[in-house]
Parts: structure tokens; sequence; C-alpha cells
């Protein structure tokens, strides 16, 4: 367990999922679901044409990851989840984070254990790229019920024809909640970053009835 994964864990997070970067690799996913004739405005265009690569089954991950991916209700993400498990990191962003999850445990009472993480990225040489297909086979075995996603880019990930906006959505039988980019609670004039912090806890709090 790196640094990262360690605060994380005291800060209640039970479920954390961290893939071998190898298990970053192309994997088939279908393009289409039943929610996409439910929900067709909000998914037209959000899926890839299926991969050709064999997916990498449950059975496959490792032991110590295997007993890690269990049903949990609140599932969070941002582009940048696996520079802070891979590499260095951010550490005032891991902070933030860290602070964030713990807020919520001890102030709202989310009980320990109701949230995970899950990238909706993969590295890709010294890059970035967005992974759907990964994160989605994710989202298949955590079965969240709420998806909490930091900043534009994050949710372009996923989808990439939507305005990026505060107003949840419903989107293949989850609800996805955006939220402001870490970064811009961390950089930029103190007045910006303290009304978007606010407006972060704001927002969350509205969940805490759903998940206390």
């Amino acid at each position: 367990m790196n640094e990262y994964a360690r605060q994380l864990y005291q800060a209640g997070v039970r479920h954390l999922y961290i893939p071998g970067k190898d298990m970053f690799a192309a994997r088939g996913r279908p393009g289409t679901r039943e929610t996409q004739k439910k929900y067709p405005d909000q998914t037209k265009n959000t899926y890839s044409e299926p991969r050709q690569a064999e997916p990498v089954t449950f059975a496959e991950m490792p032991l110590a990851l295997r007993k890690l991916i269990k049903p949990c209700p609140a599932l969070w993400t941002y582009f940048d989840f696996v520079h802070d498990l891979f590499n260095e990191g951010d550490p005032a962003r891991q902070e933030l984070i860290r602070k964030i999850i713990s807020s919520l445990h001890e102030i709202e009472g989310w009980p320990v254990g109701s949230s995970t993480f899950w990238p909706v990225s993969r590295i890709q040489g010294r890059n970035l790229v967005p992974d759907s297909d990964f994160f989605h086979s994710g989202v298949d075995k955590i079965k969240p019920l709420y998806l909490f996603c930091f900043g534009p880019r994050s949710l372009a990930a996923l989808c990439p024809d939507r305005e990026f906006n505060f107003k949840p959505f419903i989107f293949d039988n989850l609800r996805i909640q955006p939220l402001p980019s870490i970064s811009s609670m961390l950089q930029g004039a103190e007045e910006e970053r303290k009304k978007n912090k606010i407006q972060t806890w704001n927002i969350l709090k509205g969940y805490s009835r759903f998940l206390r």
C-alpha cells in the first residue's frame, strides 16, 4: 500500500482498486446498453467502438486486488487519479481528497467503507488518456449508486458530448454528480478557491441523507 492509498484508508476508504499499469491496456466493452435507449440524450456518442483486446477477467486479477473490489455506494474519480497512485503525484491534491472524505465521515456521518475510487484514465507513455471502457468494467463490479466526478476532464472521459455543469444526471443506471475540479480548489485566487470548496462541500452534503 503506497502512501496515498494509506491516507485514503485512514480517511475511511476501504475498497480501493489499484490496478497494475499493464491492466490499463485496451480492452473491449459492448458499445450499446439498455440505458442508451432509456436515456438517448445522455448516451449519444458516449461509447467508442468496442476494442479488440481481450478483457482482464476478475479471476485473472491478483487475490489482493480481488478482495478490494466490493459493492460500494459512492464512487469517486478524477482525471489524475492514476498519477497520484503510480507516480509521486500531487501532495496538495492528495491531502484535499483525504480531507473531503474524512470530513464526510466525521461530520456528515458517511459510513466508513462507503466510498471507493476508480480511474477514469490510463497512462499512455508520459500522458494520461481517457479510458471509459476500463472505468465501466470497474463500475460493473463495484455497482455504485453515485459517482462523484471532479472536473470537466473526468466527465468528458465518460460523456464527451455532455456540457459540464453541476446538475446531476442519470447515465447507465448511475447517478453522476459533477463537482468542481480539484485544481480549481487549489489554484488561482483565494476567493475563487474558497468558493469552489464551499460549492463542493454543499453539493456533497446533499447526499448525506442517502449515504448515512
